[in-house]
């Protein structure tokens, strides 16, 4: 029984010395990073922020240039193909009488 006590303990001091290590090596390496190498991350962080916005920016651009070109071309059958029959057919002469609310006029 005192054996496998003592071989547990030393076990647990070697994984205590190397977690130590591990905990050392992170702060050695945590420390050497220099404040350029973090200016530049920051840096990259914002070019990348300008690049989104640069893009989006162009993408807005161009779907209002293509808004504004749309309707000069396609506004002339679109009209004709939502008009009703009714009005296709009607003539634009005065044989029918003037539209009123409630009365109509007197020809």
């Amino acid at each position: 029984p005192m054996d496998s006590l003592d071989e547990h303990d030393a076990l647990v001091r070697e994984l205590a010395l190397e977690t130590a290590k591990n905990e050392a090596r992170l702060d050695v390496a945590l420390e050497s990073v220099s404040q350029d190498t973090l200016e530049r991350v920051a840096h990259d962080a914002a070019d990348e922020e300008a690049l989104r916005k640069a893009r989006a920016a162009d993408l807005v651009r161009r779907l209002r240039d293509q808004v504004h070109e749309e309707p000069e071309a396609p506004a002339a059958p679109s009209r004709g193909a939502t008009e009703s029959p009714e009005k296709k057919a009607a003539p634009s002469s005065s044989a029918l009488p003037e539209k009123t609310i409630g009365r109509m006029k007197k020809p």
